[in-house]
C-alpha cells in the first residue's frame, strides 16, 4: 500500500445508538476527487466509536448519470480477509478452535498426502501469511488452478490438497490461498460452511451484504471498471470476469459504506471495551499479535500511534481501510476503479482527511 502501506453465533453484544451524517468536508473532498480524475464515484467514512460522517460522489459507472448512493454496495476485495479473521476469532472465543491448532489436526488423513513442509502449520500462520502457501494473487495463478467439482466447502478441499502439493512460498508472502485454508479449519471445527457462519455474524449484527461484484447482485448498484486502450471500461454483470466461488474468505464480499462502517465501527469499540462481540484480548490478537501483518490487519506501531490497515481490489473496485488504535477513529475510502492513478488519488483524499479530521463533526 502506498504511504501508509507499501496493498453471531450466539455470543451476547451491546447495540449503542450511533449517528450517521454525511458531512460537507467530506462530500467536497469526494468532488473535487471525482470532478478532476476518471474515478467514475467514490465514498468514504470517518468513523468515530460514536458516529460516522460521510462523503459520496459520481456515478453507478462511467456511461450513466445515474448516482451512487450511501446505500449502493462495493466490492471489499482483500478486506475480507479482516471479516474472515473476524469469524475466527468468533470462533477461538468459542472454544472449537484455536490459533495453534495444526490443520493435520483437522485433517489427519491427509498428513501423507501433503508436503511435509506444511505438517505442522497452524490457523494462525495461514491468517497471518506465515504457512508458505502460494499466493495466488495474479490471474495467471488463479487460471492455472484446476476446475473443482462441488461444493464450496468441497472445493477448498481440493484446492488445499492442490496448494500444499506444491513448494512453499517464502514465509511471510502475502496470500490469498493460505486464507482459503484457513477457512476450510473453521468450517470443519464448526461442522458449518463459511458461507453459514458468514451469514449467521452478518445477520446478528444486521449487516447487508453480497457475494462477488455488486452489479450482479443488481444493474443498479456500482459496476467496476477497468483501463481499457487508455479508457476506462465499465464491465457489467453479465461480464466472465469473477472469482472462484471458494475464494470467498480471500476476497469477494462486497457491502454499502453504512453496512461496511457498522463493522468497522464494532472493531473500534471492543477494543476499548465497549462492544463485546469480541473481547478486547481477541481484538489485540487481530491487530497486533504478529509484526506488520497480524489476522487479516496490517499494522504500524511508532511514536506517532498505533495503525492497523489494510486495501483489497479485484481489480476493478478497490476499498481501503484505516483504523487508529491510538486516536480511537477509522477511516473508508471505496471506489469502482482500481488503475494505478486512481489509487494514487484515493491516498491523496486519505491524506486530506487525515489533516482535516478534527474539524469533522
Amino acid at each position: 500500500m502506498r504511504k501508509l502501506l507499501t496493498a453471531i453465533i450466539l455470543f451476547q453484544f451491546m447495540t449503542p445508538t450511533f449517528s450517521q451524517v454525511e458531512n460537507p468536508i467530506l462530500d467536497s473532498l469526494v468532488s473535487a476527487t471525482i470532478n478532476h480524475s476518471d474515478i467514475p464515484s467514490m465514498a468514504v467514512a470517518y468513523i468515530q466509536p460514536d458516529a460516522t460522517f460521510y462523503g459520496i460522489d459520481g456515478v453507478v459507472r462511467n456511461d450513466s448519470d445515474e448516482p451512487v448512493r450511501l446505500t449502493d454496495k462495493y466490492h471489499l476485495g482483500s478486506n475480507t480477509k479482516a471479516v474472515t479473521s473476524f469469524l475466527a476469532f468468533r470462533l477461538i472465543e468459542k472454544g472449537g478452535i484455536k490459533l495453534n491448532t495444526k490443520f493435520v489436526d483437522l485433517f489427519p488423513e491427509l498428513n501423507g498426502e501433503i508436503r511435509s513442509d506444511y505438517v505442522n502449520i497452524t490457523l494462525g500462520d495461514l491468517m497471518s501469511h506465515n504457512a508458505g502457501i502460494r499466493p495466488y494473487t495474479s490471474g495467471m495463478a488463479v487460471n492455472k488452478i484446476p476446475t473443482f467439482a462441488g461444493t464450496t466447502t468441497d472445493k477448498r478441499l481440493s484446492f488445499a490438497k492442490y496448494a500444499m502439493s506444491k513448494k512453499p512460498a517464502k514465509i511471510g508472502e502475502y496470500s490469498n490461498g493460505g486464507l482459503l485454508i484457513a477457512s476450510l479449519m473453521m468450517e470443519k471445527a464448526s461442522g458449518k460452511s463459511y458461507e453459514e457462519l458468514l451469514d449467521e455474524t452478518f445477520t446478528e449484527l444486521d449487516l447487508d451484504y453480497f457475494i462477488g461484484f455488486p452489479n450482479k447482485e443488481n444493474i443498479s448498484q456500482p459496476w467496476g471498471h477497468i483501463k481499457e486502450k487508455k479508457n476506462l471500461k465499465a464491465l457489467g454483470p453479465d461480464d466472465e470476469y469473477k472469482l472462484p466461488d471458494y475464494f470467498l474468505p480471500a476476497g469477494d464480499l462486497s457491502m454499502s459504506i453504512v453496512d461496511y462502517a457498522k463493522f468497522i465501527q464494532i472493531h473500534i469499540n471492543g477494543f476499548l471495551e465497549k462492544d463485546s462481540t469480541l473481547s478486547k484480548d481477541s481484538y489485540k490478537k487481530l491487530f497486533y499479535d504478529k509484526a506488520d501483518y497480524s489476522y487479516g490487519w496490517g499494522n504500524q506501531i511508532n511514536d506517532k500511534g498505533n495503525l492497523v490497515f489494510h486495501d483489497g481490489s479485484a481489480g476493478t473496485y478497490y476499498c481501503h481501510t484505516l483504523i487508529s488504535t491510538t486516536y480511537n477513529f477509522a477511516l473508508i475510502i471505496v471506489m469502482n476503479s482500481a488503475t494505478d492513478e486512481d489509487v494514487e488519488e484515493l491516498y491523496e483524499v486519505q491524506g486530506q482527511i487525515l489533516g482535516a479530521r478534527k474539524r469533522i463533526k
